[in-house]
């Protein structure tokens, strides 16, 4: 699918999108968060050919974003398996930097820090941000663990909640699969 393509479908879901400077992580120009869109005749004029910019995606509107930084996932995976805890069944994005977003039902305002452990291992992206999305390219190119063509988003366990609030986690195992994040 060329960026175009992907960027109708997360418009599809009802994801407003908007260009991201290519090769980076900054939108294109101010005012993305008025701009940013659903309408197929807009994206096709920020999207006209390819390579095209990166494609940003509003955050807080139909899912937030915990967004887990690529050299703290080994610690969060055995974390998880240590509790018998599992990452919900929703979309999982694979990070120009080779971290993760897992895609979540949105869960308040945006701007905590995510903590395991006390250690700072990311950030929840919601009302007022953004993620970058597949098939963009900063470091590496952003590819989906679990796509939204095929898993819905899904509501955020205690477990992961826990990670901004500062709660004591939740011991019971969530129904999802593991966390699996794919090497490479």
């Amino acid at each position: 699918m060329t960026t175009r393509d992907w960027a109708l479908f997360y418009a599809s879901l009802g994801w407003r999108v908007f260009p991201v400077v290519p090769g980076g992580k900054r939108p294109l120009y101010t005012g993305w968060q008025r701009d940013a869109t659903t309408d197929p005749d807009r994206i096709g004029r920020y999207w006209p050919s390819e390579p095209g910019p990166n494609i940003g995606i509003v955050c807080g509107e139909a899912f937030d974003a915990f967004d887990i930084e690529a050299v703290h996932l080994s610690p969060l995976a055995a974390w998880l398996g240590a509790r018998s805890l599992h990452v919900p069944d929703t979309p999982i994005a694979r990070t120009g930097g080779g971290g993760i977003h897992i895609i979540v039902h949105p869960v308040g305002d945006g701007g905590h820090r995510l903590r395991l452990d006390g250690r700072h291992i990311g950030e929840l992206k919601a009302k007022g941000g953004f993620i970058v999305a597949c098939p963009s390219r900063t470091t590496s190119r952003y590819s989906w663990h679990r796509s939204p063509l095929t898993t819905p988003v899904a509501p955020a366990p205690d477990w992961l909640l826990g990670l901004f609030d500062q709660r004591p986690a939740v011991l019971a195992p969530s129904v999802s699969r593991p966390l699996g994040v794919p090497q490479g």
